[in-house]
């Protein structure tokens, strides 16, 4: 249009003032071009690093996720060697229950036969083999109550190890969150930000179909 109205405005002073106001326009819709460009730029670059951001929080929630499904198996692990070895310590217990009311019951037979042992070389011979039993028994019981011993503080060890990988998951459950969370807001902005850019593009579009 203003090309066309400076071929005709040789001598027309209407024409050369609507040629300056059509001027003045185009530099107002250039710096508006402009603007418009240099704030998409902006918005891009905004778009750009909300995808980086986007990026690394998803990697960061699959790296959470392996190491969540590792925790949760070590602590299966943990829980059922537990479960073994506090089976262990309750078999043992009434083991050793048991080996108390025989040593008892022979305790009390070798008692009875000492009272009738005078002269009698053959309860002699009897109480001397029900000694020996006496003596295995309780051997056998000191071995009980040292595996006992050994596995009740396995048992504690494994819970002690159970309770924290549990906490590790409690924590990891909670950084989970915080990351969903993040990864949903840099993801919101970002596709506010890649409309804008969106909307801006068409502005700029527009803006140099009215320039042309």
């Amino acid at each position: 249009d203003l090309e066309t109205m400076r071929e005709a405005s040789s001598g027309n002073e209407g024409l050369q003032v609507a040629m300056s106001e059509l001027e003045e326009t185009i530099a107002s819709k250039d710096s508006e071009l402009g603007d418009l460009r240099e704030q998409a730029q902006t918005y891009a670059a905004s778009a750009e690093r909300l995808g980086g951001e986007l990026a690394s929080l998803q990697s960061q929630l699959d790296e959470m996720e392996d190491t969540n499904t590792r925790l949760e198996a070590a602590a299966v692990e943990s829980s059922t060697q537990r479960d073994e070895v506090q089976a262990q310590v309750s078999s043992m217990q009434e083991r050793e229950s048991d080996l108390l009311q025989q040593i008892e019951s022979l305790n009390a037979d070798l008692e009875t036969m000492r009272e009738a042992s005078s002269g009698n070389e053959g309860l002699q011979v009897a109480m001397s083999e029900l000694e020996e039993t006496i003596a295995s028994k309780d051997s056998e019981l000191g071995d009980l109550r040292e595996q006992a011993q050994t596995y009740a503080a396995s048992a504690e060890r494994l819970g002690g190890e159970l309770a924290s990988l549990q906490s590790q998951l409690d924590e990891m459950e909670d950084t989970n969150t915080r990351l969903e969370a993040a990864a949903v807001e840099s993801s919101t902005q970002r596709d506010e930000v890649q409309a804008q850019v969106s909307s801006m593009q068409e502005r700029e579009s527009d803006l140099l179909q009215q320039i042309e």
